[in-house]
């Protein structure tokens, strides 16, 4: 992280899927960092559909100023094929807030998405879905 940044995070990805780790409170700075490494990993699966989870478990808030920062990520997401989509989240009191900020003036889109509290529920989603975990981002799932 650069100087000024304040909260972190982990990004995991194999064969066009995404796991994210989200801590602390962030400012614009993490945001942006956030958001320049998603879009990195991201461009590697070559515009082909792709799935993630979003491990809010461990996150808190983010400043008013990081909202815009982080809708153009979720837009830009939606835009570059997120197919399907899990909020890990066990207060959705937070998750909530964040999204009524956030997740309005949405691009239109076709992404699945699911709230789920737990890991059996991610898992469960996923088999679902019918979208294979792969065993790397399934190992860091299930490491706490």
């Amino acid at each position: 992280m650069n100087s000024g940044g304040h909260g972190s995070y982990q990004i995991f990805s194999e064969d066009d899927f995404v796991y994210a780790r989200l801590y602390d409170s962030w400012n614009t700075v993490t945001t942006q960092q956030y958001s320049q490494q998603l879009t990195n990993v991201v461009n590697q699966f070559k515009q082909q559909p792709w799935s993630a989870i979003f491990d809010f478990r461990r996150w808190q808030l983010m400043t008013p100023e990081s909202y815009p920062i982080m809708r153009e990520q979720i837009n830009w997401s939606l835009q570059h094929k997120l197919s399907h989509c899990i909020y890990l989240v066990e207060q959705s009191g937070i998750l909530q807030f964040l999204v009524q900020r956030v997740h309005t003036g949405l691009v239109p889109h076709h992404c699945k998405f699911a709230q789920v509290n737990n890991i059996a529920a991610c898992h469960q989603q996923l088999a679902d879905w019918q979208i294979a975990l792969p065993v790397s981002i399934a190992q860091q799932l299930n490491t706490n």
